[in-house]
């Protein structure tokens, strides 16, 4: 049980901003602290040789959200250059959808926790050669402003805990990738990430348990 006893220690250290009025185009004012881009926060072992500081580096890529066409969901992209490599379509709807990503076909589905702070996540994939994947996690804002996303996944036999943080990126950054830093309305965005909601209360962590496989 430990994926799942990790994942729940995120959530008690994790402060959540609620929702929030929202100047950018979306329905769901939900999704403000996630827009904008951000940068991967590299892992200790990953810190470049001699003790530099691998932040000060200039980031291979950029993820990048932004509300869909709907205003119902958000686009997240991975964006290298300037160029969109990759991107996919988040609805926190609870609805079961049919996806294809990467060689592997299935259903995914994501709501929002109830007190509409956390995104819950799951799905079910068949990739090539038969191998079935699982997953099930939750994205989450930090009380510091960084973007946590955890994730339990069952490939075949085998099960692993995936953590996923990024911070947010800086105007240079952002125009490092052919993106432009929020204007107008940055203070909003920043407030939305880094507001304090009240400390998670025991329901909540034992929601997030409950949302994601032992």
């Amino acid at each position: 049980h430990r994926p799942v006893r990790a994942i729940a220690l995120a959530f008690v250290l994790a402060c959540l901003a609620p929702g929030a009025a929202s100047a950018q185009r979306s329905a769901d004012s939900r999704w403000l602290p996630w827009l904008g881009c951000w940068v991967p926060v590299a892992e200790p072992e990953s810190r470049p040789a001699g003790g530099g500081d691998a932040s000060a580096r200039k980031p291979e890529f950029l993820v990048c959200v932004r509300p869909a066409e709907d205003g119902a969901g958000v686009v997240v992209a991975t964006v290298h250059q300037g160029e969109e490599v990759a991107r996919r379509v988040l609805n926190a709807d609870g609805v079961q959808r049919e996806v294809e990503v990467d060689g592997c076909a299935g259903w995914e589905r994501a709501r929002w926790s109830a007190d509409g702070g956390r995104v819950f996540y799951r799905s079910l994939l068949t990739c090539e050669g038969g191998v079935r994947r699982e997953s099930s996690g939750a994205t989450m804002m930090l009380s510091s402003g960084d973007w946590l996303d955890a994730e339990v996944v069952r490939a075949g036999d085998a099960r692993t805990l995936e953590v996923r943080r990024y911070r947010f990126a800086t105007a240079e950054e952002h125009r490092a990738h052919g993106r432009e830093a929020p204007a107008g309305n940055a203070l909003a965005l920043e407030t939305a990430r880094k507001a304090a909601a009240a400390t998670l209360s025991v329901s909540d962590v034992i929601e997030a348990a409950s949302e994601v496989d032992e």
